[in-house]
Formats: structure tokens, sequence, C-alpha cells
């Protein structure tokens, strides 16, 4: 006797076809298909699949969420060194002063902080994929040919 719950499942959870299913368990593959139609297989393979990519796309999110967190931590602390360092510091050395420079740029990068010129830069940007989007839409998509010449000329 087949077991049912078992063919059921992984046909479920698994790419696998009603053949591969009827091979490998030793049932008819028209018994098969007969019960997957019956119980609705197909659809709870497709409410599966969608489940499992909600779960993935939840997992995958909030990691993200946690390591942008974690990343705007270390570069608070980060500033803030470079603060009590300014602070403290009056009489801080050309390399010294290169050397907090630099880290402020990357705190900059680390925390997407965009100058009003950046914003401006990158407004004028799309704006102009805009336009250039337009302007694709815009042609009808047909293109006219004009032959010259004598049509025994292109005949062969």
């Amino acid at each position: 006797m087949a077991d049912w719950q078992m063919i059921k499942t992984e046909y479920i959870t698994t790419q696998t076809s009603y053949r591969k299913l009827a091979q490998k368990y030793g049932v008819h593959y028209n018994a098969i298909a007969n019960r997957a139609k019956q119980e609705g297989w197909v659809a709870q393979r497709d409410q599966f699949c969608d489940e499992t990519v909600t779960k993935t796309v939840t997992a995958i999110s909030e990691q993200q969420a946690d390591r942008a967190a974690k990343l705007m931590g270390v570069s608070d602390l980060l500033l803030d060194m470079v603060r009590q360092a300014i602070e403290n510091g009056g009489n801080m050395n050309t390399q010294g002063m290169k050397n907090l420079s630099g880290v402020l740029k990357d705190i900059k990068e680390i925390q997407m902080i965009r100058s009003d010129g950046d914003l401006k830069e990158q407004e004028a940007r799309i704006a102009n994929l805009q336009r250039q989007a337009q302007r694709d839409d815009s042609k009808s998509g047909t293109v006219t040919v004009l032959l010259e010449g004598e049509m025994d000329d292109y005949a062969n």
C-alpha cells in the first residue's frame, strides 16, 4: 500500500513530477495524478512556494535591517570618537587632521549622507533618464526603408 501522505508531502515541498513519484514509490502515474487532482496538490504546492518565498524575503529583510542598524551604531560611535578627538586635540598635526577627515568621509558613505549637491545631481540624472524614456516611447517603432535605383538591381 502506498504511503500517500509521504507522496503528497514530497510533491508539495519539492519540484518533483508525478512520473518521478510514480517510479520512486511504485505507484501508477494515473493514480498519483487522480489523487493530486482530487486533493488539490498543485494549489497546495503553489501556496507552499508562496509562503516559503515570503518567509525567505522576511528573514533576509530582517537580517539586512539588523546589519544596517549595527553599522549605523558603529559609525555613530566612530563619529563620537572623532568629535572627542577634535574637542581634546586642539593642537592636532596635519596628518591627524587628514586622518579625521578620511574617517568623516567614510562615515558619510556608511550612513549614506548626501550633500545638497549630491541630491541635485541625482535628481538631474533621474530627470534626464525620464526625458530619454519619454523620447523613446514617442517613437512609433516603424522604420521606413527607401530603395533607390531600378527594381532589376534588387531582383536577385
